[in-house]
């Protein structure tokens, strides 16, 4: 028994050696399994589909069981940084060549959804997205009412969201926005235009009502 404990103590201290050379090993054994970096973790009730290889997740990151992460296509990519959260039930997409990157200690939130085309979607780090929001970077034609929009192609401007912003429950951000940074976005928002850094955003469509820091008014809402 001493034996057993003194061996079983010895493999421990040597798992910190044992692991990074392990995982790059299983890369060349199962090429479809996603980048994990170092204290990155994958629930295994998580949903990895698509490109695996394409989906890098970084140093401290981790994907919760339910999430959805999808690389249609052999161009699209998603990239999570380092010691962000992915939350149950979130869904992340890239295709048409597209790409999601997050940077690092983000937090995305249950039933959110993002989608990365061909415009790509950027966030930033240090920001926070509440339950229920949705980001698309992504349209469709609909110009010819003869023809479905499904027929009628699409486009991608992309969407940028800077450093610092928070993302209430319920916000709809759709292509070609940009976010500046440290903008808060107001619960149900629904943002169609670029907003302003350090603004406070609310409404449909939504609107910078004040900077943060400022005193709120009569005349300011």
């Amino acid at each position: 028994m001493r034996v057993w404990g003194h061996l079983r103590y010895e493999l421990l201290k040597c798992w910190w050696w044992f692991k990074p050379r392990a995982l790059k090993a299983f890369d060349g054994i199962l090429p479809s399994r996603p980048k994990i970096e170092l204290l990155g973790r994958v629930s295994y009730r998580a949903k990895i589909e698509g490109h695996h290889k394409n989906i890098h997740i970084r140093a401290g990151a981790c994907v919760r069981e339910g999430a959805w992460l999808w690389c249609q296509d052999a161009g699209s990519s998603i990239e999570i940084g380092e010691r962000t959260l992915i939350m149950p039930w979130s869904k992340l997409v890239a295709g048409e060549n597209g790409s999601i990157k997050i940077g690092r200690d983000c937090t995305v939130h249950s039933f959110d959804v993002l989608y990365g085309y061909s415009g790509g979607l950027q966030i930033g780090n240090n920001v926070r997205i509440a339950v229920n929001v949705s980001v698309i970077s992504g349209n469709h034609g609909f110009d010819d009412p003869t023809r479905n929009p499904n027929d009628q192609g699409g486009t991608s401007k992309g969407i940028i969201i800077r450093d610092n912003v928070w993302i209430g429950a319920g916000v709809i951000i759709v292509d070609g926005v940009e976010i500046g940074e440290g903008a808060v976005l107001g619960a149900g928002a629904v943002v169609t235009k670029n907003m302003p850094p350090n603004s406070v955003c609310l409404g449909v469509p939504a609107r910078a009502v004040r900077r943060r820091g400022e005193q709120i008014s009569s005349t300011t809402i």
